[in-house]
């Protein structure tokens, strides 16, 4: 039984990665797939192939929105899927560390420790007021994980694979064409990040939010080797730093603007990441010899697209005349941290979709 399983970001590996576990046949077409990365410093990424410019760390959240209970229950069931790929640490580059919230503004649903934000939370804690540096109001520690997305993607690529996993890099102008490619498919997993439907239209919900984030080389032994920071001022506006396994890098963010698509780097951008960084992380700085100042040591702007949904995800399933459809995209900025609760979900909707087509 052969689904075709459209885009191969993060969400669209994960969904034929657990379909191959339950033994469908899988093929896959996008207009970009993961790299090996020891070549990407010659031939870099698309900005518009999100996955790998993504920040790929977990932050719980309190449920606000009437759809963040579901995409809260998707980041639980990859949390415990991460758990397992951590231990191949080497060819995953998952791996568990402290998570850290500050807050200068006490959020009434963070404050209260909303619903979601932390049951399943392994370690999860209120830090005293000892324990926050100055301006902030609020804080909290928790068990999470960070990876380095070129290289757990193309792991996840060489297992799909050796699996049997068949990729065609291609342009379809919609998802009705897919089927016209692949006429003895069972049926299509639209994993379109933005949403193109059965016409070739986008998803009249989805809009991109640009991300522009500062890959840095941080000085030897630096206090956060162990750690992602997510600050949030008064104003509501994030500041984060992700560290980067096997690399020794560190990433610093972001920027979070919504329906912008300048697709290269924003020389205020990066001049504002520098200057909230510099002050709330200044152990990253290294001494330039030639200036006599403390710097960030920039190895790389990043910028990229998230595929949000301003109604949440899209996970469903659709008939299409003999076949199936089933959509699974729209998360927004939570890629890696929903991915294979929402691939869960793909399983049991092409499960369903498979039966209903035979009746």
């Amino acid at each position: 039984m052969s689904v075709v399983v459209l885009g191969a970001g993060i969400i669209g590996l994960a969904a034929a990665y657990e379909l191959t576990e339950k033994g469908y046949q899988v093929e896959i077409i996008a207009n970009y797939f993961p790299q090996d990365p020891s070549t990407l410093a010659k031939k870099d990424y698309s900005y518009y192939y999100t996955s790998p410019w993504a920040g790929a760390h977990y932050r719980p959240f309190p449920n606000v929105q009437p759809w963040d209970a579901r995409e809260s229950d998707y980041t639980r069931v990859t949390l415990k899927k991460f758990h397992e790929f951590a231990q191949i640490f080497y060819k995953t580059s998952v791996k568990f560390i402290e998570g850290v919230e500050w807050f200068e503004d006490e959020k009434p649903h963070y404050k209260r420790v909303g619903k979601g934000y932390s049951e399943g939370i392994p370690n999860f804690r209120r830090l005293n007021n000892a324990e926050l540096p100055k301006d902030v109001s609020l804080g909290f520690k928790y068990e999470t994980w960070s990876l380095t997305p070129p290289i757990f993607l193309w792991w996840l690529l060489q297992t799909l694979e050796a699996r049997g996993v068949k990729f065609t890099v291609r342009t379809v102008d919609s998802v009705k064409e897919v089927y016209s490619l692949y006429p003895n498919c069972i049926g299509v997993v639209n994993c379109s990040g933005r949403g193109v439907t059965l016409d070739g239209s986008i998803d009249e919900f989805s809009t991109p939010i640009r991300g522009q984030t500062l890959l840095i080389n941080p000085p030897p032994n630096h206090p956060y080797q162990n750690q992602t920071i997510t600050h949030q001022d008064e104003k509501g506006i994030f500041t984060f730093i992700i560290p980067r396994p096997l690399t020794g890098t560190i990433i610093v963010g972001g920027t979070k603007q919504l329906g912008d698509t300048y697709d290269k780097p924003r020389e205020a951008d990066t001049q504002g990441l520098i200057a909230k960084a510099s002050k709330l992380f200044p152990g990253l700085m290294k001494l330039n010899p030639k200036t006599g100042k403390k710097e960030f040591e920039i190895l790389k702007v990043n910028v990229g697209f998230r595929p949000a949904r301003s109604i949440g995800s899209r996970v469903e399933l659709e008939k299409v005349g003999s076949k199936f459809l089933v959509h699974a995209y729209g998360v927004g900025g939570m890629g890696y941290e929903v991915s294979f609760g929402i691939a869960a979900k793909v399983v049991e909707l092409v499960e369903t979709g498979s039966r209903v087509r035979k009746l």
